[in-house]
């Protein structure tokens, strides 16, 4: 699962740059399109360092435990469902590809609750 996270921490951050940069050159009769991508780049780019902090602190441990766990998982599914549905939409004007950016929004919420809650239950060495 980690090495699934540091894929996808990797992915995220390269499709955030490349939709950063893309944003910068659309003309201003894009700017909806220039717009999404500009959110999605920023949400992916925090996620995707977000989620190596989580593969980092896994690696340090036999076990990632649960809400490390759940923390990856929610920022790997955030990246995929909320960014990368943004690209998409941005790029294709499928307004169908926006049904699933809630869902990621939602993924990249509980990510950073269960980082919280493992923060609290985590014993000091």
């Amino acid at each position: 699962m980690i090495r699934l996270w540091a894929f996808l921490a990797g992915l995220g951050g390269l499709f955030s740059v490349a939709a950063g940069a893309a944003s910068a050159h659309l003309e201003a009769s894009e700017a909806h399109a220039a717009a999404l991508l500009r959110t999605g780049a920023l949400y992916g780019l925090v996620h995707a360092a977000a989620l190596l902090a989580v593969v980092a602190m896994a690696e340090r441990r036999a076990r990632p435990g649960l809400p490390l766990s759940v923390a990856g998982c929610g920022f790997a599914a955030g990246i995929v469902l909320f960014s990368f549905s943004l690209f998409a939409l941005a790029l294709t004007g499928i307004a169908r590809f926006s049904v699933v950016t809630p869902f990621g929004g939602v993924a990249m919420l509980i990510g950073w609750a269960a980082l919280a809650l493992g923060a609290l239950a985590c014993r000091s060495r």
